[in-house]
């Protein structure tokens, strides 16, 4: 099957991260474990590398006090200054001329301590400024001309500067495979087939709805997403409404990307579906011109459009296909799976489909069984002609935005 390239999103850090720039990669190979990382931020937050956390300059002028607790609103703290490396860091990205900045440092007595901190501040760059003693300067601002901190009023106004180590998007990389999400982003936005809307909503979407993505990007251009993969039966198909409305397996094995993520991303502009099966031995695919699949309200009924046939394989066409456009067979059908029945308002399914021949987009019965349980011995595939499959290795189910 497919080359693909793997991005966890919004997940806890484990490891300490690896990085290389653009160019590096594609340069030369990193071995590390097995795996190569490299980080990212949500929009309005920038990447310090060194320390694993996201910065956001926060312009409007407050309080000390009120400054920290809208950092803490945005999921994280004022800023905390570790070394010399990231006070220049933090110099470079003030391109606004607003000169002083509120940071996470606050004096105790004779002493300076970083937010909560019990232990007094081990990295300290101050200005030699002498202050009256009765003056009750606690609270510390990063001036920006100097890169030196000196002591203000906690009750004057200036802006901050916000960290949070929580909302790093990690992107990862297994070795097998061929691309960083990065590199998988901005083959997205750069190919002759996505525009603007991948850029402006759909990467939001899976940056801020705590999911992992898997993308394929080779596969006639590349660009697409992956929802749903079997090859090795290490992972059970047989799951309730919850799990396929979720997702479930590893991008390591078999996995089902959830169909409320998939609503969420083909809500937005125009995608195409691709099938990849591989069948003794054979590989054959699939394309419907557009998909979508509806909210949850409507048991994420999905919509196709006409389908295209591979034409590479002799005979591909009479072996493969119902002389019947095979979207209609499921073509607007709800999702059914073995709690909840959704194609019993067909007279001709008197049961679930879901419970004898997996969840899927049921017609009668006779719709596709790509996750049927027993995968390597599927009774049919009617999703693309009624014919009898008893051999069937491997199938991807993929999406990409359309052409505009």
């Amino acid at each position: 099957m497919s080359k693909s390239s793997t991005v966890t999103l919004w997940r806890p850090f484990t490891r300490r991260t690896m990085r290389r720039s653009f160019l590096c990669h594609l340069l030369m190979i990193i071995v590390w474990t097995g795996i190569v990382r490299t980080n990212d931020c949500p929009l309005g937050w920038f990447i310090h590398e060194p320390s694993v956390s996201c910065l956001q300059l926060i312009t409007t002028s407050l309080t000390w006090t009120n400054a920290r607790q809208k950092c803490q609103e945005l999921g994280g703290d004022l800023v905390k200054i570790n070394d010399a490396e990231m006070n220049t860091f933090i110099k470079n990205k003030l391109t606004i001329d607003t000169q002083n900045w509120w940071i996470g440092l606050k004096k105790y007595g004779s002493n300076y301590r970083w937010l909560n901190e019990t232990t007094n501040a081990v990295y300290e760059n101050f200005e030699l400024t002498v202050y009256p003693v009765n003056e009750v300067r606690n609270c510390i601002v990063y001036e920006k001309s100097s890169e030196t901190w000196h002591r203000e009023f906690c009750g004057v106004s200036k802006p901050s500067i916000c960290q949070n180590s929580n909302n790093v998007i990690y992107c990862e990389e297994f070795l097998e495979l061929n691309e960083l999400w990065p590199v998988c982003e901005k083959n997205m936005k750069t190919n002759h087939r996505f525009k603007a809307c991948i850029e402006d909503r759909t990467v939001n979407v899976l940056r801020y709805y705590n999911k992992q993505v898997l993308c394929d990007t080779e596969t006639d251009g590349g660009g697409w997403i992956l929802f749903h993969r079997r090859s090795n039966m290490n992972v059970s198909f047989d799951r309730d409404w919850n799990e396929y409305k979720n997702g479930f397996g590893s991008f390591d094995g078999d996995f089902w990307l959830g169909l409320e993520l998939v609503h969420r991303l083909t809500s937005q502009c125009e995608w195409e579906l691709r099938i990849d099966m591989l069948y003794s031995g054979q590989q054959y695919h699939v394309v419907y011109s557009s998909f979508k699949l509806e909210d949850e309200a409507q048991h994420y009924k999905i919509r196709l459009g006409p389908m295209e046939v591979d034409e590479s394989t002799p005979g591909i066409r009479d072996e493969f296909l119902n002389p019947v456009n095979p979207s209609n067979m499921i073509n607007n059908r709800r999702f059914s799976t073995r709690d909840v029945d959704n194609d019993s308002n067909d007279p001709r399914a008197s049961y679930n489909c879901s419970t004898y021949y997996g969840p899927w987009w049921h017609n009668f019965c006779a719709s596709g069984f790509f996750n049927f349980q027993q995968f390597l011995a599927w009774r049919s595939v009617n999703l693309i002609g009624n014919v009898a499959w008893g051999n069937m290795a491997s199938s991807e189910l993929k999406i990409r935005h359309k052409p505009k």
